[in-house]
């Protein structure tokens, strides 16, 4: 499960989006909670921030001090 939450979104009730220390991405639909870090393959990286928008998810992270990130993701 998470163990620092960085960041938390929702859009309505049962559809939360956290992000957490590494590069955990955990998305709760109201029954499960599921992690997709290991799928988007970013082990280096580490997400800050998160913006749940209607059927899109925008994250933002980084690799080290010169690599940025924004992730798009859509339902």
């Amino acid at each position: 499960m998470i163990e620092i939450c960085s960041y938390i979104d929702t859009c309505k009730m049962g559809d939360i989006i956290a992000v957490a220390h590494g590069f955990q991405v955990m998305h709760f639909n109201g029954l499960d909670w599921h992690n997709f870090g290991p799928e988007l393959n970013q082990i280096n990286s580490f997400t800050w921030s998160v913006f749940l928008f209607d059927n899109t998810i925008f994250l933002v992270g980084n690799e080290g001090q010169t690599k940025a990130y924004i992730f798009i993701g859509r339902r």
